[in-house]
């Protein structure tokens, strides 16, 4: 028994002889930090307990050929990139048949006034979009406002509004580039 005694005080002694470990100190953000105290204004109490030791690791390199990223941009795959596409491409047909069926039945004034009406919408949504943090699905409408703007144009051309008829063909569509 008084060897078991005996070897746990060496044990004892050991433990305390032992380096501890010694917290390193972590900066808070600006916003917790705690705010100064007078000095006049401490009274002597009990010191809190020591905390826990963290382990501070400094940050990871970059791998060789890898950009740094915003920290709040959204990140998007190529799915919905491709998603985007395909939808911005399906809807620019439904344009063009839409424009196609109003050519055929309405008359000069109702085509153009529908199809400048269709272009000024898309417009109007692509810039609603942007102002959301949409910006993405604010460029493929702006795509779509693009070519809804060359169906507008070829549109004036057809019905002959302002005489546009009567100009030469590569130039009129020159001065659209």
């Amino acid at each position: 028994m008084a060897e078991a005694l005996a070897a746990e005080r060496v044990a004892l002694r050991a433990a305390a002889a032992a380096p501890k470990p010694v917290p390193i100190p972590v900066p808070l953000p600006p916003a917790a930090a705690p705010a100064p105290v007078s000095a006049n204004v401490l009274a002597p109490v009990l010191a809190p307990a020591a905390p826990a030791a963290r382990t501070v690791r400094p940050p990871r390199a970059p791998l060789k050929g890898a950009t740094a990223s915003v920290p709040g941009a959204p990140r998007r795959s190529s799915v919905q990139i491709l998603l985007l596409l395909v939808g911005v491409t399906l809807v620019s047909v439904a344009a063009i048949f839409f424009i196609t069926v109003a050519w055929i039945y309405a008359g000069h004034e109702a085509r153009s006034a529908i199809i400048a009406l269709f272009t000024v919408a898309a417009l109007v949504t692509a810039g609603v979009l942007r102002r959301k943090r949409l910006v993405a699905t604010a460029e493929g409408i702006g795509a779509l406002v693009v070519v809804l703007v060359l169906l507008d144009a070829w549109a004036l051309r057809q019905n002959d509004l302002f005489g546009l008829a009567a100009a030469d063909g590569a130039a009129y569509w020159a001065s659209l580039w």
